[in-house]
């Protein structure tokens, strides 16, 4: 079984733009209302046994996964791509490194 990898915001960005993953915020509630990324999915990974969620793509789909600082997104990846994900990285440094980055936010 593979293992899902991390990428810096710059190429998770990049990939976004392509249109080839989707962003999934795996943060609780909370956090997710105060700021993410911009076009991000919420499914927070306490809610994870929801995996059949219609926010979810077919599995062929790239996610990129983010958290807050990379390490719960780095689970959930590894998680969807034991349900038979495909293509699943996690963004290293999470939401912090995002706007650290100056890449696009909404409230």
């Amino acid at each position: 079984m593979n293992e899902p990898k991390e990428v810096n915001v710059e190429k998770a960005y990049q990939l976004l733009q392509q249109k080839s993953h989707i962003l999934v915020d795996v943060r609780e509630m909370h956090e997710w209302l105060e700021g993410r990324a911009q076009g991000a999915i919420h499914l927070p990974k306490s809610k994870l046994n929801q995996l059949e969620s219609d926010r979810l793509p077919d599995k062929d789909q790239g996610i990129l996964t983010i958290c807050g600082g990379g390490v719960r997104s780095m689970h959930v990846a590894e998680l969807l791509m034991e349900h038979g994900f495909k293509d699943v990285m996690s963004v290293a440094g999470g939401l912090r490194a995002w706007k650290a980055a100056k890449l696009p936010t909404e409230d």
